[in-house]
């Protein structure tokens, strides 16, 4: 289950929930968002994915209509999709789900656009902005598919509604992760040819893209 306190307390999404819930009450159920920043690296240790109470109401929803669409994009009943991993942007949120159906475990990666009370007419914009990334996606991903050894992540959906778009999470290890290791100072040989390889990979898919 995910508390969630009216006082500002952080949300909580649980592996292994069937839904994700939201319980609101006068007592504070959890620590205060000023307090969520230690707590989160000991939340994630023990698989917990802790959330700001705005991402959580702001992204619950969301996540429902993914595990409504999650059957048809994976060729089975899901049986459950936990969220894995939450990183908050200045302008959107990213967000790594697990949607687990009968003979898989796929991994959807989600970004969300956010637009605040303040800047709500530049809604239609942000909207626009979200369909003309999604289309890009999947005519990058159609031109792809099937044709080389590199390629372009699966276009999933479009939630218009919720300025957001889903893609299925690639196989392998990010770049981003292999360049972390890389620059550790006692950084393994093996990680290094690595790299070299994912470097070479990149440079052949931008000379086919271009």
């Amino acid at each position: 289950h995910s508390p969630v306190d009216s006082g500002g307390a952080c949300a909580l999404f649980l592996p292994g929930a069937d839904r994700c819930h939201s319980r609101v009450g006068s007592r504070p159920c959890w620590p205060a968002v000023r307090s969520l920043a230690p707590f989160r690296p000991r939340a994630r240790a023990a698989g917990i994915l802790v959330m700001h109470p705005h991402s959580f109401h702001h992204l619950a929803p969301l996540i429902s209509a993914i595990e409504r669409e999650a059957a048809a994009w994976f060729g089975g009943p899901v049986d459950a999709v936990t969220p894995e991993h939450h990183v908050e942007r200045s302008a959107s949120d990213h967000l790594l789900l697990r949607v687990h159906t009968r003979g898989r475990t796929a991994g959807v990666s989600v970004r969300v656009w956010r637009v605040t009370d303040a800047r709500v007419h530049d809604r239609d914009h942000v909207e626009e902005r979200v369909r003309r990334e999604f289309q890009v996606t999947m005519d990058c991903w159609q031109a792809f598919n099937g044709a080389s050894a590199v390629g372009c992540v699966r276009p999933l959906g479009y939630f218009p509604e919720h300025l957001a778009i889903a893609t299925e999470e690639a196989p392998g290890r990010p770049l981003s992760e292999l360049l972390e290791r890389v620059l550790l100072p006692f950084a393994s040989k093996a990680d290094r040819l690595l790299l070299d390889r994912a470097c070479q990979g990149l440079a052949d898919w931008l000379r086919q893209f271009h």
